[in-house]
């Protein structure tokens, strides 16, 4: 099949449908019935499984936390995992989040770069493969997840329920190939006191996002403090604002995280124990946590703040790290214990994920290199992320496979998401024959 010329012709009612799910605000929330992780992401896989089913696919749903669309009936069974759950929007956007905006030829939106804009492109592509009527040893099954971004609980329902798939892949992160994936540790940690003269405080949304922006209202002026030591932020009489960069923890150590800036002004107040507080933190290579380590496969070991806010019993924040393949979740568990003993914190685990991975030898990592190597002409390589995607769950049998190309602006978790729109065209054009490739 000619990818190019197939995805072109297709391309107009591939942009469609990526508007209306990205018109859906699926971020997590509270369970309802038929909804166990809200209805935003329940209303954005009942859209996908629809769109499936008018063009003549059969589709499941498992637990009513994952949906599949099923294309032959073979075992064993090829897969695709997508997500369709987005992180919430944030601050900073110039564009409306839950809108596809095109413009300068760039499509932008909450989810348009993780993950909808491939599950848009893997559905169609598998739609070109049932026209043209491709077959093979195995079947396929696209398979639509509603819980990626909030720990994956989703999977652990399939993998129960549904015979586990012999390999496949995750368009969900870079090329040419991500055959690793660091361990994903997050931790909640309360300290049992407030900080001095601090009414109020608030910064960041979720685990695995690095805040923009951190809120305080003080009992005191702190203006001139803060031109003093270069305080990146705001501040309005008693009213504070530090600012930062919002990015995806994974890549805490390329930007300033607003909530530790934040940190950083009270410690210059004189505040002893955001003073401590400030030098567990301020490293995001976990030098103050002594937690710093790397390895070949994976490099190093990173940590974000993601959330950190004043509650009745103290002061609470969420940690993000993310840690080297040869590295164990639970001895760094314990070290940061350790760290924050000084302050009496208490530190409980929200995940522990292990890292993936997968040989450079096994028969995904060659199916999909040749794949790559035919549609680009460049040489196909294994790479490691910070990231995690539903590849961890299954084993050792997926990887990742795009969509995003060596050099691209990583902008997953950032206002004004966005890809660009030749480069998630480009990326149709490959996750076609790869997917054509899986069912040989």
């Amino acid at each position: 099949m000619d990818w190019k010329q197939a995805i072109g012709e297709k391309w107009e009612e591939i942009v469609r449908d990526l508007e209306e799910l990205v018109a859906i605000r699926s971020v997590g929330g509270t369970a309802e019935p038929g909804a166990p992780y809200g209805a935003g992401p329940r209303a954005a896989l009942d859209y996908m499984l629809r769109r499936a089913e008018e063009m003549g696919f059969e589709t499941a749903v498992v637990d009513d936390r994952v949906g599949y669309v099923a294309y032959g009936d073979q075992q064993p069974h090829a897969a695709v995992l997508l997500h369709l759950d987005v992180v919430p929007e944030g601050d900073g956007w110039t564009l409306p989040p839950f809108a596809l905006t095109r413009k300068d030829g760039r499509l932008y939106g909450r989810g348009v770069s993780d993950n909808k804009g491939a599950a848009v492109c893997a559905l169609h592509c598998l739609d070109l493969i049932r026209r043209a009527g491709l077959t093979g040893a195995r079947g396929l099954r696209l398979i639509f997840g509603t819980d990626e971004e909030r720990g994956m609980g989703d999977m652990k329902a399939y993998i129960g329920r549904e015979p586990l798939p012999e390999f496949g892949f995750v368009p969900d992160s870079e090329y040419p190939i991500i055959s690793r994936e660091k361990g994903i540790l997050q931790l909640d940690v309360t300290l049992p006191f407030r900080p001095y003269g601090v009414r109020s405080l608030e910064g960041g949304a979720s685990y695995n996002l690095a805040p923009g922006l951190c809120r305080a209202e003080l009992d005191r002026k702190l203006a001139p403090l803060a031109e003093r030591i270069g305080f990146r932020g705001e501040v309005h009489g008693t009213e504070v604002t530090a600012a930062g960069d919002q990015l995806h923890a994974m890549l805490a150590d390329r930007g300033e995280n607003a909530c530790v800036e934040l940190l950083r002004l009270l410690a210059a107040d004189g505040d002893a124990r955001m003073d401590a507080l400030f030098q567990l933190l301020s490293d995001p290579y976990g030098e103050g946590l002594d937690i710093a380590c790397e390895d070949a496969p994976s490099g190093k070991l990173t940590v974000c703040v993601g959330q950190l806010r004043l509650r009745e019993e103290g002061l609470y924040l969420s940690l993000d790290c993310r840690y080297p393949v040869t590295e164990d979740g639970g001895a760094l568990t314990e070290a940061i214990r350790r760290a924050f003993a000084p302050l009496e914190a208490e530190v409980a685990v929200h995940q522990d994920d292990p890292p993936l991975y997968v040989r450079d030898d096994s028969e995904i990592v060659k199916r999909l290199s040749a794949a790559y190597e035919d549609l680009t002409g460049e040489r196909c390589e294994t790479l490691c992320t910070g990231g995690g995607s539903y590849a961890r769950r299954f084993g050792g049998r997926m990887v990742g496979f795009g969509p995003l190309f060596p050099g691209t602006p990583e902008t997953f978790h950032r206002p004004d998401e966005y890809l660009d729109e030749e480069a998630l065209r480009r990326h149709a054009e490959i996750c076609g024959a790869a997917m054509a490739s899986l069912l040989r």
